[in-house]
């Protein structure tokens, strides 16, 4: 779970790890960057990096949806964080992400 000590631990105080009241408030202070507009603007690079995901796919390929929506998933909250220039930049980046989500995953 996400709201358990050892994920506290691990990824701090956040909206994610928080509960009750504490939890309502981060929400609160989120809440004006995730409607209308402004969700808009941030979801046309996420929609951007999953076209160009797709058209490297072939007719008759299989393919690992959960490890593509991982990889798409970790490329694009590096660059609302970095930028695009920046994460295209250190592809490294990446494998960092991904160590660390391992590791999160062993561990919770």
């Amino acid at each position: 779970r996400l709201t358990s000590a050892a994920a506290r631990a691990l990824l701090g105080e956040n909206v994610l790890t928080s509960e009750g009241a504490e939890h309502l408030e981060q929400r609160r202070l989120l809440q004006p960057l995730l409607g209308g507009r402004e969700l808009a603007e941030r979801l046309r690079p996420v929609a951007a990096r999953a076209e160009e995901m797709q058209a490297g796919w072939r007719a008759g390929e299989v393919v690992d949806l959960g490890a593509a929506m991982h990889r798409l998933t970790r490329r694009c909250a590096l660059e609302m964080l970095f930028g695009e220039p920046v994460v295209r930049a250190h592809p490294e980046l990446e494998e960092i992400v991904e160590q660390r989500r391992a590791y999160v995953d062993r561990v919770l």
